[in-house]
């Protein structure tokens, strides 16, 4: 572990609810975090969004975000809404701060976001050929609900579970 390294892992991490204003910094995030799929058969439809239409959503309350930064800067991000309970997407980490133990913090404060606003859930779908998500999901509580197949362009196939956790149980 360089200087650099042990520097990064003893900074704190603030964690807050979004605003229009990190919309630039919530895609920076994903296209970082998401760019190991550019180049995989299925990739996924992060790499397909924008800024601006992160920013519209956020403006017309079609969702909210959750930030994670490091002396100011965005490394980290997650998108929710309320459907059904605290429906979360979009999860990102940039590559050099995953690993880290930052998205389990950022569904930790994602699910106290959610038990204050009295949310009986919190639940995600995840793809089931990403090992390491699944695993972080189970290691936080989350069990799955149940799979489906879905069809992406040029004939791939993916299976994708839910997963969810009780926050009132």
């Amino acid at each position: 572990m360089n200087q650099f390294t042990r520097r990064k892992a003893a900074m704190t991490i603030e964690i807050r609810t979004a605003t229009l204003c990190d919309a630039d910094d919530i895609y920076s995030v994903m296209m970082d975090a998401y760019s190991e799929y550019r180049s995989v058969p299925g990739s996924s439809s992060a790499l397909n969004e924008t800024a601006d239409s992160i920013r519209d959503s956020i403006k017309l309350g079609k969702e909210r975000a959750v930030v994670g930064l490091v002396d100011g800067i965005a490394i980290a991000c997650v998108r929710y809404r309320l459907e059904d309970g605290v429906y979360f997407y979009r999860l990102a980490v940039r590559r050099e701060w995953q690993g880290r133990g930052v998205a389990k913090r950022l569904l930790l404060h994602l699910e106290a976001l959610a038990k204050a606003e009295m949310q009986p859930r919190i639940w995600c779908k995840v793809r089931y050929s990403v090992p390491r998500n699944v695993h972080l999901y189970r290691s936080l509580g989350y069990v799955k609900l149940g799979e489906e197949w879905i069809h992406k362009d040029g004939g791939v196939t993916l299976e994708v579970w839910t997963m969810s956790k009780d926050l009132f149980a």
